[in-house]
């Protein structure tokens, strides 16, 4: 093996970030009890236990309380999250 080769075969790659999940697979995930909506209650305690920082995250000053994040989510304001509407606010997948 020459040098070159070897610097070749060892060099960084960028690192990719993993890809987001799937809105509906992770509305199924959230969706514990299968009643095909979440209620404000549901969706906070899924903010809390999703989250990569968890309840320190969720309290950070700057970010939305999950009250206001359902309420943003909530298009119809009915109070429950549809499917729909869960997907619909999902980021769209590719770069940040």
């Amino acid at each position: 093996m020459n040098i070159s080769t070897f610097t070749s075969s060892t060099s960084r790659r960028p690192v990719q970030a993993p890809p987001r999940p799937d809105p509906a697979a992770a509305f199924k995930q959230v969706d514990t009890q299968g009643k095909g909506f979440l209620t404000q209650t549901d969706f906070s305690a899924a903010v809390v236990k999703i989250s990569a920082e968890g309840q320190h995250r969720a309290d950070a000053p700057d970010a939305p309380s999950a009250e206001q994040a359902f309420a943003a989510m909530d298009a119809d304001a009915d109070g429950k999250l549809s499917a729909a509407e869960f997907e619909q606010a999902a980021p769209p997948d590719g770069p940040e």
